[in-house]
């Protein structure tokens, strides 16, 4: 899959980044750790980095499944799913005020000889001794957690999320500028917060805004001075001329005045197809079990009563310009290859827009998903946003060919059939 290189863009694409550094010689790297995920499958860089994979000397996946990247690993160990092990979740985006998650096993011991990642790299810090031990003193993640619900514990912000009256009360009269200061210990706090599994802090402070405002002028920016700022030096100056080169370098559409401010910028695509490629991932394809759980895969796609396959959405007007019809099975295809898919008619969706979900297509045996529909991400050409660097899964045009017509007389599958 080396091909051309890429357009330069002001971030990058930690994936793409990573192989690519590894497969030019600029980033060598003796030992790589994927902890829970599977990029070679998830990534639209997933071809660039099973390349790199084969000059890494050490490769070490972490997962509680058998997957992709796993088998391309040279060592495989088996961690917890995550109703064996201890997890921290932090604020949602979009959430205006704190939150803290602590999770606590349900099944303990595990099930099957595994360890939690954490405790792996902790005890591989102890044996390496040095500076790494004692930077990463703890037991086990248990311990560490702890550690690190210490100021929370005594900072006397916030609580854990109950519904006791005494707690409503508090809430209710620091949101109207009272504070209740309390020290807490850390063992009791952290005990609660096991139980209740949550804490919050509806309260926002006030004074702190070199925190909260990370910015040039410690404000919020409309337009952001920092981008400002790195575009001037992507053009190898300081003045307005300099700027302009630097947009100019990223491809940058808006006008100087506004290319640091909110603003829209046309979509750039590759590839000679009609139709747009966009890629989403349903919600029964989130998470590690959807490749091993067939009571996950058989409610893949649900809402068309149909699963274990991948479908295509596209919008009436397209269907009848394409002469397709709902359960006629067709190959969308791209400059990178194609893939077959089962057509679902949505009247909800744009024309001129085809709709693949990812979450299948493992080309290895992987539990239940192996071998199972396909995966749109092979289709996704090397386009990258400018300012982030992030590889668009939404930039590719594709055809649509048609293969087989549904069966005669056979039910759409939007009506309870296969097809």
């Amino acid at each position: 899959m080396t091909g051309a290189a890429a357009a330069p863009t002001l971030e990058e694409d930690p994936v793409a980044a990573l192989a690519e550094g590894v497969l030019d010689g600029s980033r060598p790297l003796e030992a790589l750790f994927v902890v829970d995920c599977d990029p070679l499958h998830t990534s639209p860089a997933g071809g660039l980095l099973r390349e790199a994979l084969d000059r890494i000397p050490l490769v070490v996946s972490m997962t509680p499944f058998r997957d992709e990247t796993a088998a391309a690993a040279g060592f495989v160990l088996p961690s917890p799913v995550f109703l064996e092990a201890w997890q921290a979740t932090t604020t949602p985006a979009g959430v205006p005020f704190s939150v803290l998650g602590l999770g606590e096993p349900v099944v303990d011991p595990p099930l099957f000889d595994t360890r939690h990642p954490a405790d792996v790299l902790l005890e591989l810090a102890r044996h390496l001794g040095g500076n790494s031990a004692a930077a990463l003193p703890w037991e086990g993640y248990d311990a560490y957690l702890k550690h690190r619900l210490e100021g929370l514990a005594v900072s006397g912000q916030g609580a854990v999320i109950s519904s006791s009256f005494e707690e409503s009360w508090v809430h209710y009269m620091e949101e109207r500028g009272w504070r209740f200061s309390k020290r807490r210990d850390t063992d009791d706090f952290y005990r609660e917060l096991a139980e209740q599994a949550a804490w919050w802090n509806p309260v926002r402070g006030t004074g702190n805004w070199e925190r909260l405002f990370r910015t040039p002028s410690g404000r919020f920016e409309f337009y952001s001075q920092n981008l400002a700022r790195r575009l001037q030096r992507l053009g190898a100056g300081s003045d307005a001329e300099a700027f302009s080169r630097g947009a100019a370098s990223l491809g940058l559409a808006a006008p100087v005045d506004e290319a640091c401010l909110p603003h829209f910028e046309p979509p750039s695509g590759e590839g000679e197809g009609d139709l747009w490629l966009s890629v989403f991932r349903p919600i029964t394809a989130r998470g590690r079990l959807g490749i091993a759980s067939p009571m996950v895969l058989e409610m893949f796609g649900y809402p068309f009563l149909d699963g274990w396959r991948t479908w295509a959405e596209i919008a009436p007007e397209t269907a009848h310009e394409l002469h397709l019809e709902d359960g006629d099975e067709v190959q969308v295809r791209s400059e990178r290859g194609e893939v077959e898919a089962v057509v679902m008619i949505r009247p909800g969706t744009s024309p001129g827009i085809v709709h693949l979900p990812a979450g299948l297509g493992h080309r290895e045996h992987v539990g239940a998903a192996g071998g199972i529909g396909a995966n749109p991400l092979d289709l996704v050409a090397d386009v990258r946003d400018p300012l982030s660097g992030a590889w668009s899964p939404n930039a590719t045009r594709v055809t649509l060919r048609l293969l087989r017509r549904r069966d005669h007389g056979g039910p759409p599958p939007a009506h309870g059939g296969h097809g």
